[in-house]
């Protein structure tokens, strides 16, 4: 599925960082691809590099950080990968 720019929000900002959340009606595979959110940056750069974007999809999530933004292109990198919602059921903690 692509990108949705509905689903992209603003969670916080404050010193020219931006914090984002994008919820997706899709697996969360394609999300952390090179080029899956170059529309939010058309016509004018949204997306700024230091930027990070926490995504939830399917049951699942991660955090990506802007590497590289101009206008319609956008590079991230993952900074980190949730398991599904199933995987982290049998392996919470209890206290």
């Amino acid at each position: 599925m692509a990108y949705r720019a509905n689903d992209l929000n603003v969670l916080a900002y404050a010193n020219g960082f931006t914090l984002w959340h994008y919820a997706a009606g899709e697996d969360g595979g394609r999300i952390a691809e090179q080029g899956y959110f170059n529309a939010a940056n058309d016509p004018w750069p949204t997306l700024k590099p230091g930027d990070w974007i926490l995504w939830t999809a399917g049951g699942s999530g991660g955090q990506l950080i802007v590497t590289d933004s101009a206008a319609g292109s956008v590079a991230v990198a993952a900074m980190h990968r949730m398991p599904p919602a199933a995987e982290t059921a049998s392996t919470r903690i209890s206290g």
